[in-house]
């Protein structure tokens, strides 16, 4: 089992002998563990490309991930894809219209929410999203070729221990750059004075 408190060799390239003396710097496995788990989501970035433009070759990659989502879970949602997804709705409702528009997705009845109408795939959108998800299983075996059965069995319990992490772990909130103009204290408004002041050093200067 990898403990993230243990250290690897950092891999580099081969180098001229004169320098291939010097000791690499330790990196701790976490951050190979992060740096692999980014290179990947990269990878899917590309994968996801590829099968977008199989289906149809004006689709963007985000538009296949709305078209996985609305197999897995049937009529549903726009609120639901989002949600699904991580993605916002607006991102969503227009990879939805791109999708009706091509007709692989269709919009049920409108009710009083716009939001609420049910997002199903076409005939045709599950045809071609059938079609994609094999050739996607298929690039997956490929990748898996040579390896040990055992190896493979070890991958996906750790990839699903990962998984697992990721979705239950709280996102880190982003913090606000500090500012550099020093705060009035409390109680204390600028003075007249001061407000003209500042409103003339915007203005530009006569012609």
């Amino acid at each position: 089992m990898v403990r993230t408190g243990v250290l690897l060799p950092s891999i580099r390239p081969w180098t001229h002998a004169a320098h291939r003396s010097t000791a690499a710097p330790a990196v701790p496995c976490s951050t190979v563990v992060e740096e692999n788990a980014a290179a990947m989501c990269r990878s899917e970035q590309r994968v996801c490309w590829s099968l977008a433009r199989d289906i149809d070759v004006a689709m963007e990659p985000g538009a296949y991930s709305v078209l996985s989502a609305a197999l897995r879970l049937g009529p549903c949602r726009v609120t639901d894809l989002a949600a699904t997804l991580g993605m916002s709705m607006p991102a969503v409702s227009g990879q939805v219209a791109a999708l009706a528009r091509l007709g692989l997705l269709e919009r049920n009845d409108a009710v009083a929410d716009e939001r609420s109408r049910p997002v199903t795939l076409t005939d045709e959108g599950s045809r071609r999203v059938d079609r994609a998800c094999d050739a996607r299983r298929a690039y997956f075996r490929k990748q898996l070729q040579g390896w040990d059965p055992a190896d493979v069995v070890e991958l996906v319990g750790l990839l699903t221990r990962l998984n697992e992490a990721y979705l239950t772990a709280e996102l880190p909130v982003p913090q606000a750059p500090p500012s550099t103009a020093s705060p009035l204290p409390v109680g204390r408004t600028l003075s007249a004075s001061t407000r003209v002041s500042a409103s003339s050093a915007r203005l530009p200067p006569p012609g």
